[in-house]
């Protein structure tokens, strides 16, 4: 699901830049840097991201055409909690529209659609599994 350009009103862009921006700025702040503080966990980060670019980019999806990745987000947010997921995944979907599958003008609806409703879902999955089980 890539949204290409040109889709929306350039108003509704303007607000997902700024939404994008304060949800990278957020997760920037509060990412807990001390788990990357090992060659290993780096090293896994980099190999996870460099896997799901190359999953999103074999367009595996629900439908042809809805290619939504909530498993990658789900894997990312567990793994790495959902500050890092946010910022690696922010990565992966760079890389992918460097590689033309997506608009430079969406980026940012993109990254709230793909990336942030998935991490924020799977993170409040997980504290409503942690809370009541």
């Amino acid at each position: 699901m890539n949204l290409s350009d040109g889709l929306f009103p350039p108003s509704l862009y303007w607000l997902a830049h700024l939404l994008a921006l304060a949800a990278l700025g957020w997760a920037l702040w509060h990412a807990p840097w001390w788990r990357l503080k090992s060659n290993e966990n780096r090293g896994i980060l980099f190999a996870a991201c460099v896997f799901l670019l190359l999953i999103w980019n074999l367009n595996a999806g629900i439908r042809p055409g809805l290619n939504y990745h909530l498993l990658g987000a789900t894997l990312f947010t567990l793994m790495f909690g959902p500050h890092i997921a946010l910022i690696a995944m922010g990565a992966v979907l760079l890389g992918i529209t460097l590689s033309g599958g997506g608009g430079w003008w969406s980026l940012s609806l993109n990254f709230l659609l793909m990336v942030w409703l998935p991490v924020a879902f799977s993170a409040a999955s997980l504290r409503l599994a942690v809370r009541w089980l």
